[in-house]
């Protein structure tokens, strides 16, 4: 899989089955960020995904490369918190690095306010407990 297929199979197969499949275009040493979780190994990116996939909800707007191995994927995120009856698409950049034909890195970044603050970290807050009862806390 080429560099480009394999970022765009990546961000619209957002569950751990299809990464598993992917798994030998990971690095040993990949690792996953997001402004709440600093780094995330590609064992426990899987969990989050598939955690996160149940909430959240991937639309990719465009992917662009600079020729070197990193990429910048636009991306919203439908956020939909059905007890607070909230729902927003969240823009996000997502960065990835790839070196040897492996993924390196997978950093998301994004810019809220306060009410999509404060349902992120709710969400995030449930993660966290999701990671716990699995022993992959961070």
């Amino acid at each position: 899989m080429k560099n480009l297929e394999l970022v765009q199979f990546a961000f619209n197969n957002l569950n751990s089955k299809e990464m598993h499949a992917i798994s030998d275009s990971f690095s040993p040493n990949f690792s996953f960020s997001t402004p709440r979780f600093k780094s995330l190994n590609f064992e426990q990116y899987c969990e989050y995904i598939d955690f996160v996939s149940s909430i959240l909800e991937a639309n990719v707007k465009q992917v662009s490369s600079n020729d070197h191995g990193v990429f910048t994927i636009k991306v919203s995120f439908n956020i939909v918190d059905n007890s607070s009856k909230y729902q927003k698409n969240l823009e996000a950049i997502g960065k990835v690095i790839i070196q040897d034909n492996l993924i390196q890195s997978l950093n998301i970044t994004y810019k809220a306010n306060q009410l999509d603050l404060k349902i992120i970290m709710k969400i995030a807050t449930s993660i966290v407990k999701h990671f716990k009862n699995l022993g992959l806390n961070n």
